[in-house]
């Protein structure tokens, strides 16, 4: 399990009374989020995600469980969940996509900002507010992940650390991973106006159907 406890790859070099009136006007202002949940199987990790999205979520949102033909039981609280919360829509594929059926959320997406979550994830009070306020900083920011470069190990986090470089910018700075720490991130919507979409990792044999997270970043 991999915790987001609101700690990412930024740090605050600038005023501080900014970053608060930053804080402020998106809890004030809360812009509206689409969350797409990539799920194939391992229910119990798919209920802590899904329930922690629910209870820490600030702004308002819909959230779009896509779902990579599961078994049985795991479509069965998909359904069952989505019952009992109108935000939520389900996407239940009849076959194993892989990453590439992000992109089924991504194509209904409505929200400003996008973020896609894998299915291991737990996420704490006020994720959001904290993952936007870089993008008020940064205009050309167009992704950023919950992970910091350094996890948080004591906590519980499951991770590696990052190798990063710093970039510099109007009294801030962003650290921005070398390779690449995942498909789970916060996007801007304008990132799917241009047309950058998942596609799966290329084997030899074309067995391999996880997202080429690298490629998307890098797009």
């Amino acid at each position: 399990m991999q915790r987001d406890f609101g700690r990412m790859s930024f740090l605050f070099r600038s005023s501080k009374d900014k970053v608060k009136n930053i804080d402020a006007n998106l809890r004030r202002n809360p812009p509206f989020l689409s969350i797409i949940v990539l799920s194939w199987n391992r229910l119990e990790l798919l209920r802590t995600t899904v329930l922690s999205l629910l209870a820490n979520t600030h702004c308002p949102f819909e959230m779009f469980i896509v779902d990579n033909n599961s078994s049985k039981n795991c479509v069965d609280w998909i359904k069952f969940i989505s019952k009992d919360h109108s935000c939520i829509q389900p996407i239940l594929l009849n076959e194993n996509r892989g990453g590439e059926a992000i992109n089924c959320g991504l194509e209904r997406a409505r929200g400003a900002f996008i973020c896609i979550s894998e299915n291991d994830l737990e996420y704490l009070p006020s994720w959001d507010i904290h993952m936007l306020i870089p993008f008020f900083c940064f205009k050309q920011l167009g992704q950023i992940s919950p992970f910091s470069p350094f996890p948080m190990v004591d906590m519980g986090e499951v991770w590696n650390d990052k190798a990063f470089k710093i970039v510099r910018m109007e009294g801030w700075e962003l650290k921005v991973a070398v390779g690449n720490v995942g498909s789970s991130s916060l996007i801007r919507r304008e990132v799917i106006k241009a047309g950058v979409r998942f596609e799966n990792l290329k084997s030899r044999a074309g067995l391999v159907k996880l997202p080429a997270d690298a490629k998307f970043s890098a797009e």
